[in-house]
C-alpha cells in the first residue's frame, strides 16, 4: 500500500491528506516513511480512497451535513 502514490495523485499535501480523510499527520508520515503500515479497516479504507476519492469525500462530507443538521 503506497500511501505516498494515492496522496500526490489526489495533489494533496500530508496534511490536507490527513484532513480530508480524517488520518492524523503522524499516520500519514508514519506510513510514508515505512514506520509503520495501515492494516486492516484502515487499509481497506485506503484501498477505497484509491479507486474512488471523489465519492469517499461526498460520502464525508454528507455525513458531516448531517452531523451537524441533528
Amino acid at each position: 500500500m503506497d500511501v505516498r502514490d494515492i496522496r500526490k495523485k489526489l495533489s494533496l499535501s500530508q496534511d490536507d491528506f490527513a484532513a480530508e480523510f480524517g488520518f492524523t499527520i503522524n499516520q500519514i508520515r508514519d506510513w510514508e516513511q515505512g514506520r509503520t503500515r495501515p492494516l486492516g479497516g484502515l487499509r481497506a479504507y485506503l484501498m477505497l480512497i484509491k479507486t474512488d476519492p471523489k465519492t469517499v469525500l461526498e460520502i464525508l462530507r454528507a455525513s458531516a451535513k448531517k452531523r451537524k443538521a441533528a
